[in-house]
């Protein structure tokens, strides 16, 4: 393989991807944002692995129940590898535009796995050296580890990158042999959906009640892991690692971290077996995906723009159903947030309960507001093709994102109103708050999503690119205060204005809100297109 040809090919890959558009000032902008955004979330990952170990240390706990602590942000990282990033190794594999290229090539099948296990270094590092990374060094500073320990850190995260990402890859191969391509590639979204509903009741679950009157001596207990646990998890022997670095024990850092290479050498050994074997017959299948289908003539045309729009977004999401089966599971963990949370009956019913709606609507606007450009792929060119003006084409966009999260938003609300002793009058101030909160984040993410779209997305929880997704989050985050604060305003301002204030008062504001979010996205689309 001429290995010097394949680096400038990346190279110039990774150029155009940030600095596209012959170096213009805002492409110039969106590169550096798309560097500069994943390094923000660093630093705060960083500061408050800090501030985790700092108050561990205050309450008396030894370095073991910290390393307990950091084994389990590193199995966080391993986990959001696993929920977020190992779809992209096996879609890079089986179903990437150039694989009909680079099987014409006088390369082995091995080297094209390792080729696409290193074009998807940009997706899937990001899960272990954005998270796992700056937990390890606050670690290291708050405790002094000494600089030998340094120097094997980066090995201890490269192995925890390639554990999951070989066993992946075998996984994923194996499965494309015996599948077509993009069911291989359905198939692990609904898997990542649900190992993510799993984790998330544990933690809203499990965690909330064994937290409850957690004193010094359980908070031990709790950070001392079970032998079994230590024996098989590779989180844990890279923590264990770093244990022992604090300890000033070279030795046993080492013996820990020898396993962990291993580990990640099989997975990697594993991988690349699989692809010797049987990746040319995945492949096979791959490119053969699609004959002998029966086609099916469609049935009476519609007869108005806002339906063939709305119609075709129904169609597309009855077909690709892994994205069906992520906006249940988001919808199930949302709606049910207030059945879990007893203990906060003790608290004003009106506060938990317009908070727990506000939280749904500000995560209704990221789950299905951001989706509703990235969605349509490469189509999105084709469905341009009709004339519709910017505005009213998003404005149908935005119909139909409120046909997919306004039900879900009426469903918690009267979940909601049968779980916390609210009143009629207060419960309809509550679900006034929700609706015009909905309306706008669905507006901002409308905006994000023409903005950060991902046209080449193959999860659905990553349909943004990863400096959209930030800014996603950031959005969120600040919508959320920012409602938080304009609700308890219409509370104080109550008894000063005419009646009624937080029933009409945030439909009122939403509507204010909604109109530049709408102009911006409007306007961003007017770019894109370079009407």
């Amino acid at each position: 393989m001429n290995l010097a040809g394949v680096a400038r090919s990346r190279v110039r890959m990774i150029r155009s991807f940030l600095w596209s558009r012959g170096g213009k000032r805002r492409s110039r902008a969106r590169g550096w944002f798309v560097i500069l955004g994943p390094l923000v979330m660093m630093v705060f990952f960083f500061w408050a692995g800090g501030e985790v170990f700092a108050q561990l240390d205050q309450v008396g706990m030894e370095v073991e129940q910290a390393g307990a602590a950091l084994a389990f942000f590193y199995m966080a990282a391993v986990a959001a590898l696993w929920i977020a990033d190992l779809h992209h190794v096996v879609t890079s594999l089986l179903l990437d535009s150039d694989l009909e290229l680079l099987l014409r090539t006088p390369i082995s099948r091995l080297q094209l796995l390792l080729l696409k296990l290193v074009d998807s270094l940009p997706r899937t590092t990001p899960a272990i050296f954005g998270l796992a990374l700056p937990f390890a060094a606050a670690f290291g500073i708050t405790y002094g580890v000494p600089a030998w320990a340094w120097a094997l850190l980066p090995l201890q995260l490269a192995a925890l990158w390639a554990t999951p990402i070989g066993l992946g890859a075998a996984g994923g191969i194996l499965l494309g042999r015996l599948v077509s391509g993009r069911k291989a590639r359905e198939t692990l979204a609904l898997f990542s959906t649900l190992t993510l509903l799993l984790l998330w009741g544990l933690n809203a679950i499990v965690m909330p009640r064994f937290a409850a009157g957690l004193g010094a001596n359980r908070l031990r207990a709790a950070l001392t892991p079970p032998a079994w646990l230590v024996a098989i998890s590779p989180p844990h022997w890279a923590a264990r690692a770093m244990i022992a670095a604090a300890n000033g024990q070279p030795r046993e850092a080492l013996r820990h971290t020898l396993p962990l290479l291993a580990v990640a050498a099989a997975s990697l050994l594993l991988a690349g077996a699989s692809s010797t074997l049987w990746l040319e017959e995945a492949l096979a299948r791959a490119a053969s995906e699609g004959h002998g289908r029966k086609q099916r003539r469609g049935g009476r045309l519609p007869g108005t723009a806002w339906r063939a729009l709305i119609l075709k977004d129904a169609r597309l999401l009855l077909r690709d159903w892994p994205v069906v089966a992520d906006l249940l599971v988001a919808a199930v963990l949302w709606t049910v947030l207030p059945l879990l949370f007893s203990s906060i009956r003790h608290g004003p019913a009106l506060l938990t309960g317009r908070t727990m709606l506000l939280a749904m609507a500000v995560a209704l606007g990221y789950e299905v507001g951001c989706r509703v450009v990235p969605f349509e792929r490469a189509g999105l060119a084709w469905s341009r093709l009709s004339p519709i003006a910017p505005r009213r084409w998003n404005a149908i966009k935005l119909t139909g994102a409120a046909a997919i999260s306004l039900p879900l938003l009426l469903a918690a609300a009267v979940a909601i109103r049968l779980t916390l002793p609210l009143g009629w009058g207060a419960w309809l101030g509550v679900l006034s708050a929700g609706l015009s909160v909905l309306a706008v984040a669905l507006a901002v993410g409308l905006w994000t999503g023409w903005t950060f779209a991902d046209g080449a997305w193959t999860n659905p929880r990553a349909m943004l690119t990863l400096g959209g997704r930030v800014v996603a989050t950031l959005l969120l985050v600040t919508q959320a205060g920012f409602w938080f604060g304009a609700l308890t305003a219409f509370d104080l301002l109550a008894p000063l204005v005419p009646p009624g204030l937080i029933w009409w008062g945030p439909p009122a504001l939403a509507l204010l809100l909604m109109f530049p979010a709408l102009e911006a996205a409007a306007a961003r689309m007017r770019r894109t297109e370079r009407f």
